[in-house]
């Protein structure tokens, strides 16, 4: 994700401005040196950090999907803040920028003695327009050959989003058709607060772990399941368990065989297509819904799975956000 779609105030050093950040990561950065007059390489370079501040401490954004997850996840109200680097500092920045253009230049004197006679440089502009010419007709072919394949994604996308149907958020019951389960992990990591927070901290153990305990929790306590997956694009200790109710649990990571928990379990389903219309999956993704429904199997929304699991285990008095906090705090203890 590298989207911004709110307006955010930005501090650096001393100076206060509210920039608008409507558009990818690269125009926050180009408007953030328009607005504070710096050289936009001192962002990317990290000689000037970004930060924010998720009320307990100041948290560094290093990457494009953490700083778009903050303008959506973070207090609204509290700022980002923009930290020159002392380990990395403009001055050195801008010393080591004066020393390259001054190596460019003696190496560029250097390059024009060695040029001797019209007729190699006459020779040499010739050979270069050849392969200039070359290049531009092999870069016209690769362009024209991206853009089908492009368009081709987007129009399979497109249909697969047109093709989700989430199962009825207002259900109160669990399906008794429904005897397998899937929850794709890596698209609950920013589900809630508690998640949202381990994820953008690096704390991504602690993230799927809480998932795992959730889901394991809701597993147990449901009569008429009999397999159920919790699955994440790569997750370092997986296992599989029989519980007191027969219900076998699994936590698998969909790499190194699968690129995507996406593919793993659209895989699944076309593996097993006399049980897919039996399953329930549990997943946000639009695209990845409607290939799921292609194949017969049925998605539920998130929020919606847990509100259910919440109901049937009898602890409707919580809510999602409040019940994966308690969930972290017995992991933690």
């Amino acid at each position: 994700m590298s989207t911004l779609t709110k307006r955010q105030n930005v501090t650096f050093e001393n100076s206060n401005q509210t920039l608008e950040c409507n558009g990818p990561y690269h125009t926050f950065v180009s408007e953030a040196a328009r607005v504070f007059n710096i050289d936009p390489e001192l962002i990317n370079s990290g000689s000037i950090k970004v930060f924010y501040n998720d009320s307990t401490d100041w948290v560094r954004i290093s990457s494009d999907e953490e700083l778009a997850m903050s303008f959506i996840y973070k207090d609204p109200n509290s700022s980002l803040l923009m930290r020159a680097d002392p380990n990395n500092s403009i001055d050195t920045y801008n010393g080591r920028k004066r020393r390259e253009r001054k190596v460019r230049g003696e190496r560029k004197v250097r390059g024009e003695r060695k040029v001797r006679g019209e007729r190699k440089v006459r020779e040499k502009r010739v050979r270069g327009e050849r392969r200039e010419r070359g290049e531009r007709k092999c870069n016209k072919k690769r362009k024209i050959n991206n853009c089908d394949s492009l368009d081709t994604k987007r129009a399979k996308e497109k249909m697969q989003r047109s093709n989700a149907v989430y199962v009825d958020e207002s259900i109160s019951a669990w399906p008794e058709n429904i005897t397998h389960l899937f929850i794709d992990g890596n698209n609950l990591l920013y589900m809630t607060k508690t998640l949202r927070n381990n994820s953008l901290k690096r704390k991504m153990n602690l993230a799927q772990d809480i998932i795992v305990a959730a889901t394991e929790l809701f597993a147990s306590r449901v009569n008429g399941l009999k397999d159920v997956y919790v699955i994440f694009d790569n997750i370092s200790s997986t296992y599989e368990k029989i519980m007191e109710n027969g219900t076998n649990f699994f936590i698998r990571s969909a790499r190194p065989s699968f690129s995507t928990t996406d593919d793993m379990l659209v895989d699944w389903s076309e593996q097993n297509k006399n049980i897919a219309p039996n399953s329930l999956h549990v997943t946000s993704d639009r695209a990845l819904c409607g290939r799921l429904n292609i194949e017969g199997a049925k998605v539920m929304k998130p929020k919606a799975f847990f509100n259910l699991a919440l109901k049937l285990t009898n602890q409707e008095n919580e809510n999602v956000d409040s019940w994966f906090s308690k969930v972290e705090k017995e992991l933690v203890k």
